[in-house]
């Protein structure tokens, strides 16, 4: 088996409908995921990611997918695209928006409980929230 000697970082803002400069429609998102797991790609949890750094082996074709901002569209719009394909990615949020006004959900999007989001940790995969 061949090795990685670099982690090639994929970092993504917001994945929506609505055009923006560091916006990523859902269909060429989940194309991108869709390519990555076809090609043969691996995403890295947190977990691999430290042990990499501390001298760990990664598979050649390894990736790290990112998400900067912790938007709610990262849930709606990424997880299921992550969930479908069996990746793996991290979310960075903004801690001082936290508590600055009321959350922002835009018109018409569901709403989801805390249980439901607690789905993730449900599923073993806590390291990406």
């Amino acid at each position: 088996m061949s090795y990685a000697r670099h982690l090639p970082v994929l970092m993504y803002h917001h994945v929506s409908d609505k055009p923006g400069q560091i916006t990523l429609s859902p269909c060429t998102f989940r194309a991108q995921m869709k390519w990555l797991a076809e090609s043969g790609w691996k995403t890295v949890t947190a977990a691999e990611v430290e042990a990499f750094y501390h001298g760990a082996r990664l598979p050649r074709k390894s990736v790290m997918l990112t998400f900067d901002g912790g938007w709610l569209d990262n849930w709606l719009q990424v997880f299921p695209v992550l969930q479908e394909f069996n990746l793996h990615a991290h979310l960075f949020l903004v801690t001082s928006l936290i508590s600055d006004g009321p959350v922002r959900i835009p018109a018409g999007e569901p709403v989801y409980s805390h249980d439901e989001c607690q789905m993730l940790v449900k599923q073993g995969r806590a390291d990406e929230v």
